[in-house]
């Protein structure tokens, strides 16, 4: 089922098409509809080798920037994405406005690419028909995406991006290094103790760590909002220690203090406000 296609919200210039795939045995979320976000002209294998896959997953740190090398993504392009993109291009898929095999099922907001590349109207849509979902973002630093934050999670690999986060107004999803990662973390330190749980997080009900006591189907903690706590899961061990040398190497001390100067102006200003309305009302 085709969902939209069109200009994307990330790079205007490129066209994207976004399917929906009504069943799934994704084992962890459970029978859910799947989401793909996909450039409508490219294969997904093209897309990622030459470097086009900003328009679909933004600055995402982990999609790489020099083609596989440094791509550190959970989602393997040349498995369901090309399917779904090869299945798209020999018209197996019709667009439609007839939503009903949407109603009481659970949707998966970009099982492949970014939410925030489609229109927000399209998602609030079909939120109107399902009973649950789940989405997440690597793009909530953009103040143009703050609509999205009322369905999605922020996508964030440590406490300090959590924090920033939190500040935006945004609820997240963090990655918890593994152990095998903490002596990368201790090298790259932040000021952050990346491994440990925070006390507005909890760990993601359907991990294995957790037991798989359900599946994202069932669980739909990760909806965005205000009102639950921060979720988080441990690392796979699977390129894990690579991944996390890279993003501390981004990130690193410098942030921490970048993030301190950035908590005490918002604080100030927050406090400014405050003082301004009280004047007003007396």
């Amino acid at each position: 089922m085709i969902l939209y296609e069109g200009p994307s919200r990330l790079k205007p210039s490129e066209n994207i098409v976004v399917i929906a795939i009504i069943s799934s045995k994704n084992e962890k979320t459970g029978n859910m509809i799947q989401t793909y976000i996909l450039l409508k002209d490219r294969h997904p294998v093209e897309v990622v080798r030459e470097n086009k896959d900003d328009a679909i997953c933004g600055n995402c740190p982990l999609r790489g920037h020099d083609g596989f090398h440094g791509r550190v993504c959970y989602v393997s392009v040349e498995k369901a994405p090309s399917i779904v993109w090869k299945n798209y291009k020999k018209g197996k898929y019709q667009q439609t406005s007839d939503f009903s095999s949407f109603y009481g099922r659970n949707l998966r907001i970009g099982t492949y690419g970014d939410p925030c590349a489609v229109p927000v109207e399209i998602w609030k849509n079909l939120l109107t028909f399902v009973k649950g979902w789940t989405g997440y973002t690597h793009q909530w630093r953009d103040e143009r995406n703050k609509e999205y934050q009322n369905f999605l999670m922020a996508s964030v690999e440590s406490v300090f991006d959590g924090y920033l986060a939190e500040l935006e107004g945004w609820r997240y999803f963090r990655i918890v290094p593994s152990t095998e990662t903490n002596k990368v973390v201790e090298e790259n330190d932040n000021g952050f103790d990346n491994w440990k749980i925070q006390v507005k997080e909890i760990l993601c009900p359907a991990s294995e760590e957790m037991g798989k006591k359900t599946d994202c189907k069932h669980c739909n903690l990760c909806s965005g909002g205000q009102r639950k706590k921060n979720v988080v899961i441990h690392e796979h061990e699977k390129n894990s220690r690579w991944r996390w040398k890279k993003l501390f190497e981004t990130y690193g001390k410098k942030q921490f203090n970048s993030f301190i100067v950035s908590l005490i102006e918002r604080k100030m200003e927050k406090h400014k406000r405050m003082i301004e309305g009280r004047k007003n009302v007396s």
